[in-house]
């Protein structure tokens, strides 16, 4: 698992979600934050959070805690996968005008 395959599906869901994915996108839409995956080795791999525009600081994102246990691409690979997956069926019940 690369992680611009990761970084596909969180753009993916701030797409859906009408979200940013940089803070130059999220000054754009107006948005007090953008979603970023974060990746450090040496605390145990991936978390999503939500990276405050003005302050750039982190908090939790997408249910997630801003002190979340990390996760292994394989492992992130699924969650974010699932929320994808949650948002598309969630949207194929939604009345469309």
């Amino acid at each position: 698992m690369k992680q611009s395959e990761l970084n596909n599906i969180v753009r993916s869901i701030a797409d859906e979600l009408g979200l940013a994915t940089s803070r130059k996108e999220a000054k754009e839409k107006g948005l007090p934050s953008y979603l970023f995956l974060e990746y450090a080795a040496v605390y145990g791999g991936y978390r999503i959070v939500s990276v405050g525009v003005d302050n750039g600081a982190h908090y939790g994102a997408l249910g997630y805690g801003s002190t979340c246990a990390r996760m292994s691409a394989k492992e992130m690979y699924a969650a974010l996968s699932g929320i994808l997956q949650g948002l598309e069926l969630a949207k194929s019940f939604t009345p469309q005008s």
